[in-house]
């Protein structure tokens, strides 16, 4: 059997997953919502356990250095929109 099959998946909480990133690269501007976002997006894999949701850390990083496809990216809201006031008469 090579590596690639005897592979156990690095599952980590996305706060730990955060840590590791960090250690790693203690200047990095990636935020635990940031990670929350693209988890909420489909981005990120998860696997539930309980009230916890983890995720596989080599393919969060695989991710992050091969970035998100353009088609993946969600519209952005149009700027100066105002909002309908549920006060007003």
């Amino acid at each position: 059997m090579n590596e690639t099959e005897n592979r156990i998946p690095r599952m980590r909480t996305l706060p730990k997953a955060m840590e590791e990133i960090k250690e790693a690269d203690p200047g990095t501007q990636l935020t635990l919502a940031t990670l929350r976002k693209l988890v909420d997006r489909g981005l990120i894999g998860t696997v539930p356990l309980g009230n916890y949701r983890l995720v596989d850390l080599d393919k969060l990083l695989a991710l992050l250095s091969d970035g998100v496809p353009e088609e993946e990216n969600p519209p952005k809201m149009p700027v100066g929109r105002k909002r309908r006031n549920a006060f007003a008469d």
